[in-house]
């Protein structure tokens, strides 16, 4: 995600919500979802 949120950047693109997007799948890597799916964000943004 890293790499869409600097080549956005690079062009002048907004990438806040990537970089909320970033922030909420380095949190379910913290819990030890790192090997699941994306869709794995909506299930922690769920219990929030």
């Amino acid at each position: 995600m890293t790499h869409v949120i600097e080549a956005s950047e690079a062009h002048g693109i907004d990438a806040g919500p990537m970089r909320v997007a970033e922030g909420w799948a380095r949190r379910a890597i913290g819990l030890g979802h790192g090997g699941d799916g994306f869709s794995r964000l909506t299930e922690l943004l769920a219990r929030r």
